[in-house]
This record gives structure tokens, sequence and C-alpha cells, in this order.
């Protein structure tokens, strides 16, 4: 109830201006026509494969990178927005649990950046993404796990934000450092040896291998197991711990009188 009204006070705010809310996500149509162009002139290698193969490899990646970081900022974003505008004291002064406000921030951007994901794909049809037969249920699973596990780094972000009024920037600092490791924009073969080590810990590497598997390779749950399982291991730890993080900070607000304060 109180995570809608929330969402549902977003959306409001997003429609009043019709125009960026219908036309904002064609945006990414100059950056495909890129990818496409680049996949030109790097593919037919045995590193990246094909151009078509490349192309597909880029727009996943760059679709889930997007989607990772609307799930990160959201929660962030939201608390320091109505923190700043002066509804943040009045919002955490209703009866709701943290859990709950967190999801509110969270439910309109990720329907915002689900909707963009599928507008991405349509733009990309074109381009090279036809012929592509994906396991949705893969694909699903792996969009979920995904949420789940930023979506707590976000909520963290968010607890330091309502707690000490700054410092979230660490996060995406952090998250910026996993995606380095992770082959947004290239495979991890291509990386030094320690690096594809360390890759193994972040868990958008995970996040990416199970969405391109099932996207672009087809590959059932089952198929795309390993990497499914470690995004669950990663959201069965960071999603109940950044809500008692997100609890925490919002306790010290209240006390501190941080709510009101930026």
């Amino acid at each position: 109830g109180a995570a809608f009204t929330l969402a549902s006070k977003d959306l409001r705010v997003a429609w009043s201006y019709r125009l960026s809310f219908l036309f904002g996500h064609f945006a990414v149509f100059a950056p495909l026509v890129l990818f496409y162009f680049v996949s030109r002139v790097v593919g037919n290698s045995s590193v990246v494969g094909s151009p078509e193969h490349y192309f597909r490899f880029i727009v996943v990646g760059t679709a889930m990178a997007g989607l990772v970081d609307t799930a990160v900022g959201a929660a962030m974003g939201a608390a320091r927005r109505d923190q700043i505008e002066g509804t943040l004291e009045a919002i955490a002064s209703l009866p709701v649990s943290s859990g709950t406000l967190g999801l509110g921030w969270l439910l309109y951007p990720m329907f915002d950046a689900l909707l963009g994901l599928v507008v991405a794909f349509i733009v990309a049809l074109p381009l090279g993404m036809w012929g592509v037969h994906p396991c949705w249920p893969t694909v699903f699973l792996s969009i979920v796990l995904s949420i789940a596990v930023f979506a707590s780094f976000g909520f963290i972000g968010a607890a330091i934000v309502m707690a000490f009024q700054q410092g979230a920037g660490t996060v995406p600092l952090i998250l910026a450092g996993l995606a380095l490791l992770s082959g947004v924009l290239f495979p991890v073969s291509v990386m030094p040896h320690w690096m594809q080590v360390l890759s193994h810990v972040s868990p958008l590497r995970h996040s990416l291998d199970s969405l391109r598997d099932g996207m672009l390779e087809h590959a059932s749950i089952h198929e795309a197991g390993n990497s499914l399982l470690v995004l669950a291991g990663f959201a069965v730890v960071l999603l109940p711990l950044s809500l008692v993080l997100l609890e925490l900070g919002l306790r010290r607000a209240r006390k501190t009188g941080g709510l009101s304060r930026f």
C-alpha cells in the first residue's frame, strides 16, 4: 500500500513532463547506432566473434549496466531528493517500515528502467538483434536477482544519506570498479589473469553472464545455474543486511534531526 503510494507519486511527477516521459527512452537510439558501427570495425575476431555477435554482446551488457545503475541509484537519489525538498521527514513519520520506504523509492525507477530496456531491444532489432531466441525464464530470473542484489547497494547508500547527509558516493565508486571487472563492453577473457580472477567476486559479472546466456544462447535456468546461484547467494546476504542498515540509518536520522537537514 504505502510503497505503491510513493511509486504512484513518482509516476505522476514523471507524467507531468509528458514529452520527456514519452520520448526520453528513445535517446538510446544514438548509442545503439554507435555500437553497431563499432561492432562492424571490431568484429570478425577470435575474441569477440562476428560483428553481429559482438553487437548483441554490447547491447545486453549496456542494458544490464543501465538496469544496475537504476537499481543502485534509485533509493539513494530519492532519499537525497526528499531530504532536500523537506518531504523526507513527513514520509519517515508515517507508520511504515524502512523496507516499505525503500520499496516505494525503488518501484517507479525500476519500472521506468525496464520500460527503457524494452525500448532499447526494440530499437536494436533491425541493427542485429533480430533472430535472437531468448529463454525467458532465465532472462526473468537473472533480472529479478540482479535487481535484488543491486537494490541492496542502493539501500545501503540511502542509509548513509539519511544518517550522514553525505558520503553515498562511495557506493557508485565501488560499483564502477565492479563494472570494470565484469565485462560490460568487452569479454572478461581479454583482461589480465589477475583481473579475471577478481571478476568472479563481482555480482555484475554473474548478472551479465546469466542474462547473456539466457538472452543470446537460449540457456535454460539449469544451464545458467552457476551464475544464477551466485546471484541468489549475494541477494540472500545483501538484501536483509541492507534493510537492517536502512532501518538503522532512518533511526539515526530521526534521533539527530537529519531527516530535514541537508
